[in-house]
């Protein structure tokens, strides 16, 4: 385990992605031509790249939310392995993800990789303000919205109040999101 960790350690010092790609890349195996073993680095993946980077180019307008360009990526053809629709999860963290600036983040390390940035710098900081400005860096769709989210707190533990919205009763209640032992 010793060597392995000192050869990811040594492929990362030298600008390579040490683990698996992240979406619209792929591991591919660089031949030294000497035939000594051949080394995995990341390139580009020629069926998701583009849909990938004009996925970048609709976030960056602002208007689509993770979930709004998960459904357009797909409609276009962007599909993991399985075939399905991205995880949300997925489509909460690659716009995230520096690696698509060419920043590589490993254990506590940053480095410059040697793999072709799918985005600019300027554009993943414009990435990250847009997630920013997105329902509080909130990625979820919220089904109803409530006036006072966010702004009203518990008199007696400072908490901030969570409405639920109760349809049969056609009414919206506010209350303590602790709900231990006090009821306001």
């Amino acid at each position: 385990s010793r060597k392995t960790r000192k050869a990811l350690q040594e492929k990362f010092n030298q600008g390579w992605w040490p683990s698996w790609a992240p979406l619209g890349y792929v591991n591919v195996a660089l031949d030294n031509g000497d035939g000594a073993r051949s080394r995995k680095i990341v390139r580009n993946d020629p069926q998701r790249w583009s849909l990938l980077r004009a996925g970048f180019s609709l976030y960056l307008t602002g208007t689509y939310s993770a979930d709004a360009l998960r459904d357009v990526l797909h409609e276009k053809g962007l599909r993991p392995r399985t075939g399905k629709k991205l995880p949300h999860s997925v489509m909460v963290s690659t716009p995230k993800n520096p690696f698509y600036a060419g920043l590589m983040v490993w254990k506590g390390q940053r480095k410059r990789g040697r793999h072709e940035p799918m985005i600019t710098l300027q554009e993943h900081e414009r990435v990250l303000e847009v997630m920013d400005a997105h329902n509080f860096h909130v990625a979820r769709i919220r089904r109803h919205r409530f006036l006072l989210s966010g702004f009203v707190v518990c008199g007696l533990c400072g908490q901030r109040y969570t409405a639920e919205h109760h349809p049969r009763k056609g009414k919206s209640y506010y209350h303590c999101a602790r709900m231990q032992g006090h009821s306001n």
